[in-house]
């Protein structure tokens, strides 16, 4: 999986930032000299990683400053072959300061039987300022476009041709309108591994099917989120 990849899918459900700060929010702090900020990074991720963002700051923050090729940032961001020192030392923090969380842990996966016409019919979005479409609708796009978040807005894309429960991404391709393509972190000793699949954007539990509506995101005009841990077999 590429850096470029993985940055749109994270994009998706609200983990956006410049390079620097490859997942997550709490990064001013290279500019101001000031301590690291850890608040809301990971947080979309796990348990385990939402734990290691309070508990870990310093070590993580460390991690994902190393963005050179092959670096740390690289590593959590699924490349294991990157995972060496500042790994093994946020990995051993984790274990330590989390492990009720990250002992075994597994990431979200998106429910596959979600409905593809959601009963919410989009109530929790409206179209405004910088939110030129409707994710759970499609309204606003051209037709077949799908709707995705980018810069904290809902904004129209070119469609993937993957659907609900696939594999996205890259290599794979991104979701079909109506789709988003989500990733999953696993935590363990040798790196993390980072699964990305179609999830259904919701408003809320009815939504989706055996699921919950998971991972919100608050845009201007509403909040949206995505349909995880319900029947996930595709």
């Amino acid at each position: 999986m590429s850096t470029s990849g993985l940055l749109r899918s994270l994009a998706v459900v609200g983990i956006t930032g410049p390079v620097i700060c490859l997942l997550g929010f709490g990064c001013d702090d290279e500019e101001t000299n000031e301590e690291p900020s850890c608040e809301g990074l990971l947080s979309n991720a796990n348990d385990c990683f939402s734990c290691i963002s309070v508990k870990c700051c310093p070590t993580l923050s460390a991690c994902l400053r190393d963005t050179t090729v092959g670096g740390c940032a690289d590593c959590v961001a699924g490349d294991k072959t990157a995972c060496g020192e500042a790994w093994n030392a946020l990995y051993n923090c984790g274990v330590q300061a989390c492990s009720a969380e990250c002992t075994g842990a597994v990431g979200d996966l998106p429910t596959c039987d979600a409905p593809l016409m959601s009963p919410s019919a989009g109530a929790c979005v409206s179209i405004g300022g910088a939110t030129a479409c409707n994710p759970l609708t499609l309204e606003g796009c051209p037709a077949g476009d799908a709707c995705e978040l980018k810069e904290g807005a809902f904004q129209c894309f070119p469609p993937g041709p993957q659907p609900l429960c696939q594999p996205c991404g890259d290599q794979d391709g991104f979701c079909q309108a109506g789709l988003s393509c989500f990733p999953s972190f696993d935590f363990a000793p040798d790196g993390v591994t980072v699964t990305q699949r179609c999830a259904k954007p919701c408003c809320d539990d009815g939504d989706c099917g055996s699921g919950t509506c998971s991972v919100k995101v608050t845009v201007e005009t509403g909040e949206a989120g995505l349909c995880l841990n319900g029947n996930t077999t595709p």
